[in-house]
């Protein structure tokens, strides 16, 4: 070995023991550096899946809301209060079609009537009313022909 050799060993500091486990057990090419660099940029690409993750759940939270919004205004046709459908447990998807996503009539329609007939019950007759045919004119009759034309 040449006195320069030997001077440049002198200079190179020792490798821990444990960075050299480490470097034992990383695979060729790899090393302690290169693992910090993949597990940064692991971290990295987990932030991007959490935050489009949350985009997703809050664009799939508002298709909701627009569909429900959707079915409503197709439910004022057939109810006075278009959220008391949902008060009987029907969800969006109950009145929607499940290959668009959109209302469907038909399902509406029969949703409606479901929701009409256990609020009001079964049908019931109309009572007569017996102040109808009687002639309850508010102006009193005339006794003279001469009243009546005046």
């Amino acid at each position: 070995m040449t006195e320069h050799e030997a001077a440049h060993e002198a200079e190179a500091p020792e490798t821990p023991p444990e960075a050299q486990n480490e470097a034992q057990d990383a695979p060729e090419g790899e090393t302690a550096g290169d693992k910090g660099q993949l597990s940064r940029e692991a971290a990295k690409y987990r932030a991007q899946l959490r935050e489009t993750e949350a985009e997703r759940d809050a664009l799939t939270e508002r298709v909701t809301e627009l569909r429900t919004h959707i079915a409503e205004i197709a439910l004022g046709d057939h109810m006075r209060d278009p959220a008391a459908l949902w008060k009987f447990g029907y969800t969006v998807d109950d009145v929607c079609d499940p290959e668009t996503g959109y209302p469907d009539a038909a399902k509406i329609s029969d949703a409606a009537n479901t929701v009409q007939t256990a609020v009001q019950g079964a049908p019931r007759r109309p009572k007569p009313d017996p102040n109808q045919g009687r002639g309850g004119s508010a102006l009193p009759r005339p006794r003279r022909m001469e009243d009546a034309l005046m």
